[in-house]
């Protein structure tokens, strides 16, 4: 039941991202000359002056005025920084309710290991979802939340956004490979209670298919991994009622 509800968090969340994605990609449609335009000004604007050595007291610099943008596109980067500020509370949450599903993985990865009532390849595997999780989706929904927030600054420069559309989409990406991993250790787990061999072949042939671009000695040590499992299957046969 707790890995459904996972799976089912995780599909959630897999949701709303989806909706940010797809409003990235109308605003890089909408709006890709305008930031162009904003970004090529802006990095045209002149430098502040150094400040005075000499001076007791050096003051501080006073802000330069940015660029002077045509009434359109001014009005057009507002719209747009508006939408981003939008974005980026929705990005916020998403990436809270990720940080919150983290934490959960977390500890019920450490109860199994506690009560050791999974084989060794399933709670390894286990940990490494946990482990993408975090790197792919928690870090990378807080990054982009912080990049819409510094987007829908008037003071800060204009966003890049194909580099955000970029993001958007690895994100959404990597949200679809720990969703088929989370699957794949999902049938595992039910599957041991019938045929606990026959889980843990398809968990290694499922994890070897998504983990295609592992090099080679990363395979191998995957491979090694599940070779020591086959060794203690008879002792997990016995426990199998108790295995979740």
């Amino acid at each position: 039941k707790t890995q459904d509800t996972f799976h089912e968090r995780l599909l959630k969340l897999i949701s709303e991202q989806k909706t940010v994605q797809t409003k990235v990609e109308k605003l890089d449609k909408q709006y890709a000359e305008t930031t162009e335009k904003a970004r090529k000004e802006q990095a045209a604007a002149p430098e502040p002056p150094p400040a005075d050595p000499k001076a007791p007291t050096p003051p501080m610099p006073k802000p330069l005025d940015g660029p002077k943008l045509d009434p359109e596109t001014a009005k057009q980067l507002a719209e747009l920084e508006k939408q981003l500020a939008d974005l980026a509370k929705e990005e916020n949450k998403n990436a809270e309710d990720a940080a919150h599903l983290n934490d959960d993985l977390t500890k019920a990865n450490a109860e199994a290991e506690k009560l050791q009532t999974l084989p060794p390849v399933v709670a390894a595997e286990m940990k490494a979802l946990q482990k993408t999780f975090e790197q792919t989706a928690v870090k990378a929904m807080k990054n982009l939340g912080e990049q819409f927030n510094q987007g829908a600054d008037p003071k800060a420069e204009a966003p890049d956004l194909k580099d955000l559309k970029n993001q958007t989409d690895r994100l959404a990406k990597d949200l679809e490979g720990v969703k088929e991993r989370m699957e794949a250790l999902d049938n595992a787990r039910k599957g041991l209670r019938d045929d606990l061999a026959k889980a843990l072949q398809e968990l290694q042939r499922e994890m070897l298919n998504e983990n295609g671009k592992l090099s080679e000695r990363d395979l191998q040590e995957l491979r090694d991994f599940i070779a020591k499992m086959r060794e203690q299957l008879k002792d997990f046969q016995s426990k199998q009622e108790k295995l979740l």
